[in-house]
């Protein structure tokens, strides 16, 4: 007796209703080729409907498959959404597994390995006989670093076939092998004498020598500066452009060419912390985009003067270095604290030359020395022509409240207030209160930019809000505080909503009012809030020493070389992200390929 359903795919499961999968989907049939050989065509057939039965004929691959015999019905029942999960198990985004590329880049290939392939898949092309085998070898004494020099012999007619492991960059007599320049680029953090010891473990033939090395950065940094200079180019491009549209009076031509006035910010970092760095980086950033526009590099310490200083200063050898040695690297005389004013001068200096730009707002951080240093220098530079003026960053003088408050509490620990208790603890000055007035006053500040009496109201409302006052009532109390629907007060807050959220007992003591009085005055004092009208904030590139100094290779002969050309690549890096890494690569002649 023969079962009404013989297919196995047919086969119904039991309690199954309705129509099996096999006849409501499609089937893929193969069809052989002209010779006879399964061939990659598949022939599409419903025996369901006769209308429907014609052949398609169509190339596909295993994805293919998978999808012509999947239904989606399961799929389009739940939400109608196929997602990345259901489209993998259904055949979707999954690669082909027959696809072969063409190979490119650099691979690690175990020469032994290399050897037998070549020997057992090729023969010579030159005499062409079966029974010859070709044989890799190396000469060692025409290697260059990375690059090796590798051959072909036959063993029949020892024709010998160059085989090439590194191509070159191109210049004169070739230029640098291109994996030793990508060596170079790759091995920042790990030095001429990290990276030999990489390729020692790895097994690999040594890589450059030093002198090489050297070179190399040396090339490496000239591309980098050069390519930050355009990239600073377009920034003051840019930044001339905002001005032009936003505040046409800051344009003024200066024989003929456009310079716009501009507020910017100047800050540096050092090879390593404290005030005794050799080597340091200041950098001018526009407040209104956040970008750099200018740098330099300041350095107390030349370690190619450095390694000369035993010889005789009257002989011939050192007289003749000398007057070869025409790019040493000191150009810092004075102590390291004292490069960011140095540099910050002669930023100013070449602004209109340089990028058609005036740096006529100074923004600071309070406690900046640069400011006096740079309006001198203007002012007997260009006199009347060049002002600067000084505008403090909110955001360094939010934290001078929370610094003043955190410095009466420790001068005042172990003592006692006028009600017989100490300064911190519960229901007392503790940090989160003080974090809380920092903000309020940095709030009050922001709300207020160029309205000076609104920022004295708003301070007061500060002082008046957190401390109790026995002897007004909560209203009067709160006279100075936001009255709108929007208030950060609550205790408006609930005369508005009708709620009772406001909570009496978390404000200070009465104690503190007068405590406290003399700090609210200090940093409410007109000549302090009338430098921050503009509400400008002081844009700090985050390249800290924190960050360069483990790049930095322990290598005292470039010193300088290297933390210039570090500061460029992470300051690219960080500014325009991965396509500034990728133009940097380009730029030295090179190919970033992309990581997944």
């Amino acid at each position: 007796m023969v079962k009404e359903n013989s297919d196995p795919l047919g086969k119904k499961r039991k309690g199954f209703c309705g129509t099996t999968g096999s006849k409501k989907r499609p089937k893929l049939t193969k069809e052989p080729d002209q010779d006879g050989l399964a061939g990659s065509k598949l022939e599409v057939s419903d025996n369901s409907d006769a209308s429907e039965s014609e052949e398609l004929p169509m190339e596909v691959n295993v994805s293919a498959s998978k999808l012509q015999n999947s239904s989606f019905s399961m799929y389009e029942e739940q939400e109608g959404i196929l997602t990345r999960k259901k489209s993998i198990n259904v055949g979707l985004g999954v690669p082909s597994v027959n696809c072969d590329n063409i190979a490119s880049g650099y691979k690690i290939q175990d020469a032994t390995l290399l050897r037998d392939c070549i020997a057992s898949a090729a023969i010579c092309s030159f005499c062409r006989k079966s029974q010859s085998t070709l044989q890799l070898f190396q000469r060692d004494y025409q290697r260059e670093g990375l690059a090796e020099c590798l051959f072909l012999r036959c063993s029949n007619c020892h024709h010998e076939t160059e085989l090439k492991t590194s191509k070159r960059l191109g210049g004169v007599g070739g230029g640098a092998h291109e994996v030793n320049r990508r060596s170079v680029l790759a091995s920042q953090k790990l030095g001429q004498a990290g990276l030999a010891d990489f390729c020692a473990r790895m097994n690999f033939c040594p890589p450059v020598t030093k002198k090489s090395y050297n070179d190399h950065l040396i090339q490496i940094e000239k591309a980098a500066v050069e390519h930050a200079r355009t990239q600073m180019q377009d920034a003051a491009g840019r930044l001339s452009d905002l001005t032009k549209n936003k505040h046409p009076n800051s344009i003024e031509d200066e024989n003929g060419t456009e310079v716009a006035k501009v507020a910017v910010t100047v800050d540096g970092t050092w090879q390593k912390r404290g005030h005794s760095s050799k080597i340091g980086v200041v950098f001018v950033i526009s407040v209104a985009t956040g970008e750099i526009l200018d740098y330099e590099v300041k350095s107390l310490v030349c370690y190619e003067c450095r390694a000369r200083e035993h010889m005789d200063r009257d002989s011939e050898e050192y007289k003749a270095w000398k007057a070869s040695h025409t790019n040493c690297h000191i150009n810092h005389s004075t102590s390291s604290e004292d490069m960011e004013a140095s540099a910050a001068v002669e930023m100013f200096g070449r602004s209109v030359e340089k990028l058609h730009l005036k740096y006529t707002t100074f923004v600071g951080d309070g406690d900046s020395s640069s400011f006096g240093r740079v309006r001198e220098a203007m002012t007997a530079k260009f006199g009347d022509k060049y002002p600067v003026v000084k505008e403090e960053c909110v955001g360094h003088v939010q934290k001078r409240m929370g610094t003043a408050l955190r410095k009466f509490k420790k001068e005042m620990k172990g003592r006692k207030l006028a009600d017989g208790k100490g300064v911190a603890g519960k229901g007392r000055l503790t940090d989160k209160v003080i974090n809380r007035i920092q903000n309020y006053y940095g709030n009050a500040i922001r709300e207020n930019c160029g309205n000076l009496q609104g920022m004295k109201e708003s301070i007061k409302a500060i002082q008046c809000h957190m401390i109790v006052d026995e002897d007004m009532s909560l209203k009067k109390q709160h006279r100075h505080c936001p009255k709108g629907k929007d208030t950060w007060c609550k205790f408006w807050a609930d005369m508005h909503n009708k709620t009772n959220t406001y909570d009496n007992s978390k404000r200070l003591p009465a104690v503190f009012m007068k405590e406290l009085d003399p700090i609210f005055k200090r940093l409410s004092d007109n000549a302090l809030l009338s430098r921050c009208l503009q509400g400008f904030l002081k844009t700090r590139m985050k390249v800290s020493i924190l960050n360069c100094g483990p790049d930095v290779p322990k290598l005292p002969l470039l010193e300088f070389v290297k933390f210039k050309l570090l500061f460029v690549k992470l300051w690219l890096c960080l500014t325009l992200g991965q396509p500034a890494k990728q133009s940097l690569w380009i730029s030295v002649g090179l190919i970033l390929v992309k990581v997944c």
